[in-house]
């Protein structure tokens, strides 16, 4: 991915929202190193979004899977292609994940049915083969 930041905190970066957890809650402020990244809402021009920036091409970056808060990824309507990786899907409190309307392709990975939280997720409009696995249909 090419992404352009402003700033020096990923939390004022465009479409990156944070929490603190409460690791100082007896502190009246949040502190920086409080502060986890709880969603990436980077929809392209096409879709509702806060995200202004271009349009994001490649594969998702397998380091992603160090998000370990994260509740909602939205890329939809962009550029983005090549394969599910298994080792992505190890999310506990992923919420909504909308990866349709990209270039993905291969197959659907079964591990996206044991995110134990995910409550929307959305494939539509890419490149998969083969059938939705029963661990995300059942």
């Amino acid at each position: 991915w090419e992404y352009y930041t402003v700033g020096d905190s990923e939390c004022t970066w465009p479409g990156v929202s944070c929490r603190g957890l409460g690791v100082h809650s007896e502190l009246d402020y949040v502190e920086e190193d409080d502060l986890r990244v709880v969603a990436l809402e980077m929809s392209g021009r096409n879709g509702p979004t806060q995200y202004a920036g271009p349009v994001l091409e490649g594969e998702l970056p397998i380091e992603l899977m160090f998000l370990t808060d994260l509740e909602t990824l939205d890329v939809s309507h962009n550029q983005i292609g090549g394969k599910l990786e298994k080792a992505l899907f190890q999310w506990k409190h992923m919420k909504v994940m909308q990866l349709n309307d990209n270039r993905l392709e291969g197959d659907i990975p079964p591990s996206l049915g044991y995110l134990p939280n995910l409550q929307k997720l959305t494939l539509h409009h890419n490149e998969f083969l083969g059938v939705v696995p029963v661990e995300i249909c059942g």
